[in-house]
């Protein structure tokens, strides 16, 4: 082992261990990677677990059995060194589940089309305009963020959605469990939130706007879909019948954001 690869280990060991490094743990595409400049001494990651929205992407990364026991090891490294810390302070952001979903499939389209032709033995020569609605409808793993909070922040710290205190006016919630702490922050209410948040980092904060979807190669499509695209009820159900959901955002808002789902020329780009 080279003294460079040394150094890079013993670096992220002692940074693991650091109760002073905030773990900025969410599921992607809320708008972590502004979070994540804002706070340069923060680890952050949308799993602990090896959960992938995209089961396909999964098996190209790792397609051996070796490398998948690489892995596995790795990752229950990595989660031993933050239950070592002293003190474990959790940030994780929430956002609108519909939109966030919309970007998470367009963050990986050529993955999930490319699964969904295969899998549905689909020809190249068929006419199909719809093709992309129909691999979001039938093929995007929805119950990725369903069960997000269950199956990450639950498993991880103990800390169940029903343990925390909600702010509904500020958009945030604290949770609290033995030496693990937990701050979760509604997107949209950011703003709102900067004091809680600064004191629940140890420092000040300013949070950008970073990784927009329209800004990226597949911005045209993607903008064109979500003003052109009427989810069905399905669609609807699968991205508001969530227990996070219902913790954060009231009935009004649900309702709201199901009409402008509904009525996407409405929603907000």
């Amino acid at each position: 082992m080279s003294m460079k690869k040394l150094e890079r280990i013993l670096k992220h060991i002692n940074t693991s261990l650091d109760s002073n490094n905030i773990l900025v743990y969410q599921m992607g595409k809320v708008g972590s990677t502004a979070l994540e400049e804002s706070l340069p001494n923060a680890r952050h990651f949308h799993t602990l677990y090896k959960r992938r929205c995209c089961q396909f992407l999964t098996n190209i990364l790792l397609p051996s059995l070796n490398l998948r026991i690489y892995s596995y090891l790795i990752q229950v490294g990595n989660i031993f060194l933050y239950r070592c810390r002293k003190n474990v302070k959790i940030l994780s952001l929430i956002r609108n589940p519909y939109e966030r979903n919309i970007s998470h499939f367009f963050q990986d389209l050529p993955l999930w089309l490319s699964d969904y032709i295969v899998s549905n033995n689909i020809q190249s020569r068929q006419e199909n305009r719809d093709l992309i609605k129909e691999c979001f409808e039938e093929h995007f793993n929805f119950d990725y963020s369903r069960y997000w909070f269950k199956a990450e922040i639950e498993r991880f710290s103990g800390i169940k959605l029903e343990d925390c205190k909600f702010d509904y006016d500020k958009g945030l919630a604290r949770g609290q469990k033995g030496k693990y702490q937990i701050l979760i922050i509604r997107m949209d209410r950011l703003s709102k939130a900067q004091s809680e948040l600064s004191e629940f980092v140890g420092a000040e904060t300013n949070i950008g706007k970073r990784n927009v979807g329209d800004e990226k190669w597949y911005g045209s499509l993607y903008a064109d879909f979500k003003n052109s695209y009427v989810p069905s009820d399905e669609v609807i159900k699968k991205s508001f019948d969530v227990d996070w959901v219902r913790a954060f955002y009231n009935v009004k808002e649900i309702e709201t954001m199901k009409y402008n789902a509904k009525h996407p020329k409405t929603m907000c780009k």
